[in-house]
């Protein structure tokens, strides 16, 4: 299993409309498969000494020891089904992808939009085993966000959409979430906000910093 997911810098401009696709996925397990697949494509594709856009990987790795992702749900059937019930998120970034199911390899070409966002401006880095002990979708997404961006802040509206939080009612309890998420990473954060409902709303507010 490849070490490290491979991530595009642009895909952290929200501009950018893959940077949502990226994250959109309701369950911890399929957005963890969607990274390993993603990132299997993207070092073949950065690896490969020509322009050639149809590769083929092998997903017996995928079940290998080392591998990040939970061997006792995963299975080759499961990852077909995931290709077909994904199809409209995998078309943002694939062209095309087949899974052979008697070979256990996964064929692909990347969407001309995937390909210019990968040149675009470099790539960083994220250890996929932090990945591995993470069991709340939340929580993977801020991981790969703070992968792209190490340092700075970020929005709170920006967090409540991508990581699902409008659903929950009350906005205490989504910025709860929030620190909960980062607190599980071992980030410290500050959430800066007015204290009382006169004080003057500076540009720092309503944002976390890390």
């Amino acid at each position: 299993m490849i070490e490290y997911f491979t991530i595009a810098r642009e895909l952290m401009n929200r501009e950018n409309k893959l940077h949502y696709e990226l994250f959109d996925f309701k369950q911890n397990h399929d957005i963890k498969l969607f990274v390993a697949i993603l990132s299997n494509a993207t070092m073949i594709y950065k690896n490969n000494k020509t322009d050639e856009n149809y590769l083929t990987f092998s997903l017996k790795n995928f079940f290998a020891s080392d591998s990040y992702l939970c061997r006792a749900t995963l299975s080759f059937i499961y990852i077909e089904k995931f290709l077909r019930t994904n199809e409209i998120i995998m078309s943002k970034f694939f062209d095309f992808i087949d899974y052979d199911l008697e070979n256990k390899t996964i064929s692909f070409t990347f969407t001309e939009n995937y390909i210019k966002t990968m040149k675009k401006s470099g790539f960083n880095k994220l250890e996929l085993k932090t990945l591995k002990s993470i069991k709340d979708i939340r929580t993977t997404k801020l991981a790969m966000i703070l992968a792209m961006k190490p340092s700075g802040y970020l929005d709170v509206n920006y967090l409540f959409k991508v990581l699902d939080l409008y659903k929950i009612e009350r906005r205490d309890r989504r910025i709860f979430k929030i620190k909960q998420a980062f607190k599980s990473l071992n980030v410290d954060v500050e959430y800066k906000y007015p204290k009382n409902k006169n004080s003057p709303v500076l540009e720092e507010h309503y944002k976390f910093y890390y």
